[in-house]
């Protein structure tokens, strides 16, 4: 990866998983990385992960992460991250990834259920586990993050300024059936919210650049723990879904 000096990065949900990974690739790049989490030190969950791990993984490689606590559900505290980064950083954002989630332990203990047959909780209550961080707060933090680099960007006018870009971590399950209705609605929707967002940026002629990035399977401390606890029905599972959606897909 290219040096990234000078560089104003956020990546939300880099505790553990794919947003720690991204955000350490970031910082090993040179940029400033900005990275968000619900708690600073690990909450000794056991699935393991904290904000101040990647920090101190950044830092080794010689980069600078600034953590901040934020809860994705809430506004309030969502809009003040961006406050601190426009502040702190003289209005500049040039990469914002959006990572955060906080659904994987509901959609474990639910795999398999059909939509009606979810109890443990409402079903309103089941909709907004699974979609307020990973669909709403997702486009809560692209109108934020697009509207920082605009503003940027004018004021840089008579000099050279990077395009801005925004990723949308997303899933194969906007596209094939995955965990749950809610799961897989939340995705599409994704989906669909970043094609118009870019649709929009591109009419519009704004340097900024929005993309949705599907994973696929990844080795993370989520799925570790899932399998340490039960490997012969967690494996079962996990094939049966690979499988069906391997097929469906192709």
């Amino acid at each position: 990866m290219k040096d990234l000096s000078g560089y104003v990065c956020l990546v939300t949900g880099a505790t553990r998983g794919i947003g720690k990974g991204i955000a350490t690739v970031l910082g090993k790049s040179k940029a400033t990385v900005y990275i968000t989490g619900r708690t600073l030190t690990s909450p000794n969950s056991g699935v393991g992960g904290s904000l101040q791990e990647t920090v101190d993984i950044i830092n080794n490689f010689g980069g600078k992460a600034i953590p901040v606590v934020v809860d994705h559900t809430n506004d309030s505290e969502v809009e003040n991250l961006f406050y601190q980064i426009d502040r702190e950083q003289e209005g500049r954002l040039d990469i914002v990834v959006n990572n955060a989630y906080s659904a994987v332990t509901f959609l474990q203990e639910n795999m398999n259920k059909p939509f009606y047959d979810i109890k443990s909780v409402s079903p309103g209550e089941a909709w907004d586990i699974v979609n307020n961080t990973g669909l709403r707060n997702h486009y809560i933090c692209s109108v934020l993050a697009t509207r920082m680099m605009i503003e940027h960007q004018k004021k840089k006018a008579t000099s050279p300024v990077q395009p801005g870009l925004i990723v949308n971590i997303t899933s194969v399950g906007g596209k094939v059936y995955l965990f749950n209705v809610a799961y897989g609605s939340g995705k599409a929707a994704l989906d669909r919210i970043t094609h118009d967002m870019a649709l929009e940026l591109k009419r519009e002629n704004i340097n900024i650049s929005i993309v949705g990035l599907s994973p696929g399977l990844v080795r993370t401390e989520h799925l570790l723990n899932a399998a340490s606890k039960s490997p012969g029905k967690f494996n079962m599972e996990l094939c049966m879904y690979l499988c069906y959606n391997v097929i469906i897909f192709v």
